[in-house]
């Protein structure tokens, strides 16, 4: 009315509700707020100069409330070569500032999840995984105070290639002499693979012979295999690993061990210096060695290998005895 001051009212079907009265002419607000989403609304408009009212009604309605909605994931998807323990994750966001509910499952079965959440990066430690694998992670989130919907969306990446490494060197344990026609254990000590990997095993018995590559073996395990030797001598024996994926080791350093034809005499040591044993055989060190029969009879002294089931008598410097006999 541009002659005369105005009252007026405006009202919400949602019952908020302004007014004035006796103000000049011009625009005139209600303020809405707390509305439903997808709601039609109506609202009422009276006005008078104190001569008339005027009046009238309009409607509205609101619109829809969005889901949650995903940004780009960290790595992103479909990526490669990725680390076997990581952390995975995601930015959430509802643009209406709803609280939300989220989960983040991996097909390796570790999750994580939130409730009445806000919006930021959610995320998923990953752990344990398999070298060149490629792994599903699923990703859902939904508003229940606002839209309802829930919002799903699955991902991709692919771990690294396995580095792999040989065994650790192996270090044999054994006895030093032997008897022909005999058999003997050799033990490998707790051997191990730098990733854990199974273990195979392969003897050079140094007269010519190797073994099959025998196992599979645990990592850690204590390996043993035995040989015999049908000839005297001195022989080295190596070992080579390798694991379940094919990388192999050097050969081991050797163990040498000394091989007699024991035969049976009498036997006189003077000046015993040393003395040692095997499961089977007494190891002497002497200055006088006296044999016989033996194609020489007085030895200037050496090591004398005797099984240990010999008829004499051993003290500190002095055996006199007969049994099975070797001078080296």
């Amino acid at each position: 009315d541009p002659d005369e001051p105005i009252s007026w009212t405006i009202q919400c079907s949602n019952g908020q509700a302004t007014s004035g009265s006796n103000e000049p002419a011009g625009t005139k607000s209600l303020a809405l707020s707390d509305l439903s989403y997808q709601t039609t609304y109506t609202v009422w408009v009276n006005a008078t100069d104190g001569y008339a009212w005027v009046r009238g009604w309009y409607v509205f309605t609101t619109g829809l409330n969005d889901p949650p909605v995903f940004g780009a994931p960290t790595p992103s998807n479909g990526s490669t070569n990725q680390p076997l323990s990581l952390s995975w994750s995601i930015p959430i966001t509802d643009r209406e500032g709803d609280l939300f509910d989220w989960t983040i499952e991996c097909d390796n079965g570790q999750t994580n999840s939130g409730t009445a959440a806000s919006n930021g990066t959610k995320t998923l430690s990953l752990s344990g995984l398999s070298y060149e694998t490629t792994y599903t992670v699923w990703v859902n989130a939904t508003d229940p105070d606002g839209s309802g919907i829930i919002t799903k969306a699955w991902y991709l990446f692919t771990t690294e290639q396995q580095h792999n490494q040989p065994p650790d060197p192996a270090t044999i344990q054994g006895p030093p002499y032997g008897k022909i026609h005999t058999q003997y254990m050799f033990t490998l000590g707790e051997v191990t693979d730098p990733e854990g990997d199974q273990l195979y095993v392969l003897w050079d018995w140094g007269d010519g012979t190797t073994s099959d590559w025998l196992g599979p073996f645990n990592s850690g395990e204590t390996i043993q295999a035995s040989h015999t030797w049908t000839a005297a001598g001195t022989y080295s024996i190596t070992v080579k690993l390798k694991d379940s994926h094919g990388a192999e080791n050097d050969w081991s350093e050797p163990f040498i061990i000394r091989i007699v034809d024991l035969k049976t005499a009498f036997l006189l040591c003077l000046s015993i210096e040393d003395t040692s044993q095997t499961e089977d055989l007494l190891i002497l060190r002497s200055r006088v060695v006296i044999v016989f029969p033996s194609d020489s009879i007085i030895y200037p002294g050496g090591v004398i290998v005797m099984s240990k089931d010999y008829l004499g008598f051993l003290g500190s410097s002095l055996l006199l005895g007969l049994g099975d006999v070797a001078v080296l």
